[in-house]
């Protein structure tokens, strides 16, 4: 991360991961379909002073160091065996999930959730207060309708990271872990928000705590990293947690980062003509990232940074399928212990050591 006014959310090495010469890259824009093939990284998923200060563009790149160099490890792993000794290193499991939660949290859309929240339990606490008689009376023709609550989205993404990702840390552990190798000849894309919570239960919202919850999370052109609630979904025909997939699964795949982008999707020279292809095939209307923010209801509140499921879309994968008589409820993983949560939101644990 370099230390100027053009601020990455999604970081210069991560792009290296897919570049063919470390500097460029091949892109498509969501809205219009068009191509531009050799982009500069160095300008891709940056805003000037996105985190509104030096100081906090260093505390991310601090966080970097340690995802750089499990993510490079993660894209090389061989076989089964190293990838069992990796992910049953308690440090080296804990920067394997720090990458996807902090990935998550600091894309320009996560941030625009998190200044909504806020705003609207500003306004509902004044309409409380003022439901109670415990503010003083408005001006004449003013009501509390009226008032507008603006924050500063700047100050939003490393307050988002500060305050949810240690819960992230926590929550996404209970998933099962699996590398998806692509044997394809079509390299994996990944756009401007890489990390996608998603689901293929009938849900409307998903979150970090959501039953049914998939994370998928493309590291190179070849390997794609997949969390999964094992209580909602079957593994088909696999006992390792490597699992190589072939060419419909990849563009599956490659469809689903192209629904959850927000406006670009990139990858491998190479690959972009098929990334064009499987964009004019989508048979949804491209969503803008308003579309995927909501009010944050109470009775949802350990969901933790949550999307709308994309409408009409239906992922299906060869590899993975619904569990037999699978519910959409509990709206909870079984294994997500509120107790636990509450205690985790009081600071009892140690996971959260490196935010």
């Amino acid at each position: 991360m370099s230390n100027n006014k053009n601020q990455h959310f999604v970081p210069q090495f991560y792009f290296r991961f897919f570049s063919k010469n470390d500097s460029r890259i091949a892109l498509l824009q969501k809205k219009t379909g068009n191509i531009i093939y050799s982009a500069p990284i160095s300008g891709q998923c940056s805003k000037n002073f996105f985190y509104d200060s030096v100081e906090n563009e260093k505390y991310l790149s601090s966080l970097e160091q340690c995802i750089r160099k499990i993510l490079n490890e993660l894209a090389n792993i061989e076989d089964t065996a190293q990838l069992e000794k990796l992910i049953s290193n308690e440090s080296k499991y804990t920067d394997i999930i720090l990458s996807i939660t902090l990935q998550r949290l600091r894309v320009p859309s996560e941030a625009q959730k998190l200044m909504q929240y806020k705003e609207a339990v500003v306004l509902s606490t004044l309409r409380l207060m003022s439901d109670a008689n415990m503010l003083p009376e408005p001006p004449v023709g003013i009501s509390i309708d009226d008032i507008k609550v603006n924050i500063d989205p700047k100050h939003s993404v490393i307050s988002l990271i500060k305050s949810i990702a240690p819960s992230f840390l926590f929550l996404l552990r209970d998933l099962n872990f699996y590398l998806l190798i692509n044997k394809s000849k079509i390299p994996f894309s990944f756009s401007d928000s890489p990390v996608i919570f998603h689901s293929m239960l009938d849900t409307k919202i998903i979150g970090a705590a959501s039953h049914g919850l998939i994370v998928l999370y493309p590291i190179s052109s070849s390997v794609q990293i997949m969390l999964v609630d094992s209580s909602a979904y079957k593994i088909k025909a696999y006992k390792t947690r490597i699992i190589q997939i072939g060419k419909s699964d990849v563009i599956r795949l490659n469809e689903l980062q192209i629904v959850y982008a927000d406006s670009n999707i990139y990858c491998h020279q190479t690959g972009i003509g098929q990334i064009k292809k499987i964009w004019e095939n989508i048979n949804i209307e491209p969503t803008d990232k308003s579309s995927r923010v909501t009010t944050m209801q109470h009775s949802s509140r350990y969901l933790i940074s949550f999307n709308n499921i994309i409408e009409n879309y239906r992922l299906e994968l060869s590899f993975i399928r619904l569990r037999d008589k699978i519910s959409p409820r509990p709206l909870i993983r079984k294994t997500v212990s509120l107790a636990e949560l509450k205690d985790f939101e009081k600071g009892i644990t140690t996971a959260c050591k490196k935010i």
